[in-house]
């Protein structure tokens, strides 16, 4: 009689594995925004490191600039808008339906401290442009430890 050595850990990989592919596979999506499916949608956005900066560049297609709220609380940020749908007096059948209204926000923990004192903010063709100084690094300090008699 041989022995089979178990490996739980490959074992439990491959069963995660199977779990995530056939839940990605078989979640339905919507494809049309319904207020009675989110409260509030994300703004997508990219995030990059230049030198000192870290550069935020976020979508808010159709919102005006001055409806943009932005926060910044050491490495977290906040960016929210409320899009107002436009309202027609005709009766109107819709084909498709993407576009989002309402509440607009994101939340993002930054990979650094920033200083929202000089950050910059710029808006253009329904894209936002933030650039946030890193705070500067605080050394690394090791304190010892000391035996008490």
């Amino acid at each position: 009689m041989a022995l089979i050595r178990k490996r739980p850990t490959t074992e439990t990989l491959t069963m995660r594995d199977f779990f995530n592919r056939f839940f990605d596979d078989t979640m339905v999506r919507p494809s049309v925004f319904s207020p009675e499916l989110f409260e509030a949608q994300d703004i997508p956005m990219d995030i990059a490191e230049e030198g000192n900066d870290i550069l935020v560049k976020a979508s808010v297609p159709g919102v005006k600039p001055e409806a943009l709220h932005i926060e910044v609380n050491e490495d977290r940020l906040r960016i929210w808008t409320e899009a107002k749908e436009e309202k027609e007096t005709k009766e109107t059948n819709y084909h498709l339906r993407e576009r989002s209204y309402g509440r607009l926000e994101r939340f993002v923990t930054l990979p650094y401290h920033v200083n929202a004192d000089k950050a910059k903010a710029e808006f253009k063709d329904g894209v936002l442009n933030l650039t946030l100084p890193k705070m500067a690094e605080v050394g690394r300090k090791e304190i010892k430890v000391t035996a008490k008699a």
